[in-house]
């Protein structure tokens, strides 16, 4: 049933003469609106969001109505505004996400449907590139889903596009061995690498490790100190003063001393597992590093 639902929507959106899921991405209604004063010169933000989208049983796929759209730009608003606050401009997709339903998808029926959501995702990008970019470093970030189709989309970069990246923050997921072979995804060695990619996922302890998020991940850094070693780092969150360090086990960040809120929802992960404070433990050391990293490209880059 679930996989006739997405053969019908792939169907309907090639009768419209659209491409992938259907999104014409010349629409200014297919992008978050920001709230930022543009700048032409320093860099962008091209963020892709987690999913935020819960249907019924049976309902597999986002189909960006105006309500699911606000809902969306909550998260979208979120990173323009705590995370990457400072002199970066911002682009965010609706792009047609997976609901929480399918991860109950088969593999083969999963992997069907997040191919078509990359390939969307991608011509979102190649679009962005080629209309709004005007040469200016990239930041790429996504979380969660988000993430995992940041990752596929350096995959699919030509050499061009991946110039133009600054850093790529996989927040929430995994990098893997097969993931690391491609040239454009290369793990962060420490603070100021440009063009690498930062996979974090936060656990209270190894053993609450998710692994849909975590599929046998290689690498890691802990964002506080960027360091790819077990050295514990010190932060502040809601009050707590926390600590941070990288199992180099099972790349999991495991943070100390935070009592977590009862959530108010179920979530699909382990006990333990911090997913879902990913953005909000690192935001202040994000929005510094998304600076120093757009910074170092400009050092090395001969376009600037």
């Amino acid at each position: 049933m679930k996989k006739t639902i997405l053969l019908v929507l792939l169907s309907v959106a090639a009768l419209a003469g659209c491409d992938s899921f259907g999104n014409e991405w010349s629409d200014a209604e297919n992008w978050y609106t920001s709230t930022k004063d543009f700048d032409e010169g320093y860099g962008d933000v091209f963020y892709l969001v987690s999913t935020n989208i819960l249907k019924e049983e049976g309902s597999i796929l986002a189909l960006n109505t105006p309500e699911e759209k606000e809902i969306l730009a909550r998260e979208m608003k979120h990173l323009e505004n705590k995370v990457f606050r400072d002199s970066l401009n911002f682009f965010a997709p609706y792009y047609h996400q997976h609901t929480i339903e399918a991860l109950s998808l088969s593999a083969a029926e999963y992997d069907e449907l997040a191919s078509g959501i990359v390939d969307e995702v991608y011509e979102a990008f190649r679009y962005y590139m080629k209309h709004y970019n005007g040469g200016r470093p990239v930041v790429l970030a996504g979380f969660s889903q988000g993430a995992m189709l940041a990752k596929e989309l350096l995959k699919r970069m030509t050499p061009e596009e991946y110039s133009h990246v600054a850093v790529a923050y996989i927040l929430g997921w995994g990098l893997s061995a097969e993931d690391i072979e491609c040239d454009a995804v290369r793990p962060a060695r420490g603070a100021d690498d440009p063009g690498v990619a930062v996979s974090i996922n936060s656990v209270a302890a190894p053993a609450s490790v998710w692994d849909v998020v975590m599929n046998d991940p290689v690498c890691s850094i802990n964002p506080i100190n960027w360091k790819t070693d077990a050295t514990p780092a010190s932060f502040e969150y809601a009050g707590q003063s926390l600590s941070v360090s990288l199992d180099t086990t099972s790349m999991a960040l495991v943070v100390s001393g935070f009592e977590e809120p009862a959530p108010g929802f179920t979530p699909a992960w382990p006990a333990g597992c911090l997913h879902f404070y990913e953005i909000q433990f690192y935001n202040a050391s994000l929005g510094r590093n998304a600076l120093q990293r757009v910074n170092s490209l400009r050092r090395f880059s001969p376009q600037s």
